[in-house]
């Protein structure tokens, strides 16, 4: 997470990390052959190296499969729930962004989501958590102060899976967020994490 979250990675070192870790090679090898696949209709990844299909993911997709990676394998069986919410909240909140035209947001609001139960998932307290990872300052403010932008993002997802309608609603006006537009992002995101799970 360190090297993937540097303001210009380096895809060698990239690459040595991922070969160090077997499990972890073979899940991207799936994810960029699944992604190929969707977008071009056939599996071109045969002949990419892998230092080529990081490349081909690019840094924030890179920085995106990464963290949850690392969240995956902090959870247990006895928190697979709680690991699989934390995928919906991530993307739910990328796509919020993308409704509301802040998608230079997007990558920052899918960690806060994805991170949002951490400390639940661990058992320890957020910031001695937000302590040991390489993240952007809005996210930790929003994680640890619950303040600011990302964190209006993200309590729009607490509201929702509450069925906090009085609060979903009130969120969604002061994004100037269509409420419908509420409803279609969580179904996304939520197949998104349920296809994401396959990997």
């Amino acid at each position: 997470m360190m090297e993937v979250n540097r303001e210009s990675p380096d895809f060698a070192t990239l690459e040595r990390l991922f070969k160090s870790d077997l499990t972890l090679s073979y899940k991207i090898m799936r994810y960029v052959r699944n992604i190929l696949f969707k977008t071009h209709g056939i599996n071109q990844s045969d002949n990419l190296t892998l230092k080529e299909m990081l490349m081909f993911l690019g840094c924030n997709e890179l920085r995106r499969f990464v963290s949850v990676a690392a969240l995956a394998s902090m959870s247990t069986s006895g928190v697979s729930e709680l690991y699989h919410q934390s995928i919906v909240r991530g993307k739910f909140c990328e796509l919020i962004c993308g409704k509301i035209d802040k998608t230079s947001l997007s990558y920052n609001a899918f960690i806060c989501g994805l991170f949002s139960l951490l400390d639940v998932i661990l058992e320890l307290p957020m910031a001695d958590l937000i302590k040991q990872i390489t993240i952007p300052e809005n996210v930790t403010d929003a994680l640890c102060e619950q303040k600011g932008e990302l964190f209006t993002i993200l309590n729009l997802s607490l509201c929702y899976e509450k069925l906090d309608w009085n609060g979903t609603t009130e969120i969604c006006h002061a994004l100037n967020l269509p409420e419908f537009s509420v409803i279609e992002a969580m179904q996304t995101a939520t197949k998104w994490a349920d296809e994401l799970s396959l990997y």
